[in-house]
C-alpha cells in the first residue's frame, strides 16, 4: 500500500470517528422545573416559560414536563446545590446512556450549564 493510501484511509478514519463522536452526545435546552433532593436530580422542560411553572405543584409540573418532552437528569451532587428553579440551562448527555423508563424519563448529565 503506498504512502498517499495510507494518507488516506487514516483521514477518512479521522473523520469517520468524528462524525460518530457527535452522534453519541445530545443537547437540551430547558427550564429546571422542579429538582429531587434524593437523587440529585433536575427536571428540565424545553419550550416552557418561567411563569408557566411558577406556583405549581409538582403533579402539574410533571404534567407540563409530559406535555412538552421534559427531562429528569440526574448530576453530580455539587452541581445539583448550586442550580435553581427557573434557570435557564443547557444539558450535554449521552444518547447511548442508561435511560430510566419512566415519563418525564430520566437521564445522566454529562454537563449542565445555567445560559439565564
Amino acid at each position: 500500500m503506498s504512502y498517499k493510501s495510507k494518507s488516506v484511509i487514516i483521514l477518512l478514519l479521522s473523520m469517520v470517528t468524528i462524525l460518530l463522536s457527535g452522534c453519541f452526545n445530545s443537547h437540551y435546552d430547558g427550564i429546571i422545573s422542579a429538582k429531587n433532593d434524593e437523587f440529585n436530580r433536575v427536571l428540565v422542560i424545553q419550550n416552557v416559560s418561567k411563569d408557566i411553572i411558577k406556583e405549581k405543584e409538582i403533579g402539574e409540573i410533571i404534567k407540563i414536563a409530559q406535555e412538552n418532552d421534559g427531562i429528569w437528569f440526574g448530576v453530580q451532587k455539587e452541581t445539583y446545590e448550586n442550580l435553581n428553579i427557573g434557570e435557564k440551562v443547557k444539558v450535554e448527555y449521552s444518547k447511548n446512556g442508561d435511560t430510566a423508563d419512566s415519563d418525564p424519563p430520566i437521564m445522566g448529565a454529562e454537563d449542565i450549564r445555567v445560559i439565564e
